[in-house]
Order: structure tokens, then sequence, then C-alpha cells
């Protein structure tokens, strides 16, 4: 492909007639030099990966990548599942944890309790 049919192809794939409307119209090609091939090259590039470009791809993949793309999905799935899975075992251990603190402390107290009333009773004894 020729420069000349290069830059037309830019222009329209950017909607515009002109560097000047091409740099205003797209910020990502400001900072290219448009007096070398290589600007012109880049910028179509990255015309072509335009959003709308890439949705529409996403959406209306080529056969090849369709079976691809539903084993992730499945995989996303099954992976969000887990994902909750985990949680709800995190919260179901966290409560466990609670309960065994607080009869970790329900013995401590029992335990100062009795030595409380031993060491009463061993005075006593004393006296």
């Amino acid at each position: 492909m020729n420069l000349a049919q290069l830059k037309a192809q830019v222009y329209q794939r950017a909607q515009v007639t002109s560097t000047p409307a091409l740099k205003r119209y797209h910020p990502q090609l400001k900072a290219l030099d448009f007096r070398y091939r290589l600007a012109w090259e880049q910028s179509l590039v990255m015309l072509s990966d335009a959003p709308g470009e890439l949705e529409h791809w996403r959406t209306h993949p080529p056969a090849e990548y369709r079976e691809l793309f539903r084993e992730v999905e499945v995989l996303s799935q099954r992976q969000h599942q887990l994902i909750a899975e985990a949680k709800q075992q995190v919260a179901e251990i966290r409560a466990i944890a609670r309960q065994a603190e607080k009869c970790s402390q329900t013995l401590k107290d029992e335990a100062t309790a009795q030595r409380r009333q031993q060491r009463t009773a061993h005075q006593a004894s004393k006296n």
C-alpha cells in the first residue's frame, strides 16, 4: 500500500480530512509526527483498535475463538462460584472462631472464680 492509500485509509477510519483534525479529534494521535510513514502506519493500527470494533469482534468472534470464549466463560463462572463458596467458608470459620473465643473467655472466668473460691476456702480453714 502506498502512502496516499495509507493516508486515505487513516482519514476514512478517523472520519476527518486533515492531520490537524486527526490530532484534534483523536488525542491519542497527537504525539505522532505525520511527516513520516511510520506515524501513518501507527495511527492506522491505533484507529483499528477502536472500542467499537473491539466490542463488535468480542460479540461476534471468528469461529475459531468461539469455543475458546465459551470455555473461558464457563471457567470464569466456576471461579466466581468458588470465590463465593470460599467467602462463605471464611464467614463460617470466623463465626466458629468468635464462638471459641467466647468459650475460652467463659472458661477463664470460671477458672478465676474457682481460684477465688479455693483461696477463700483455704483462708477460712486457716482461721
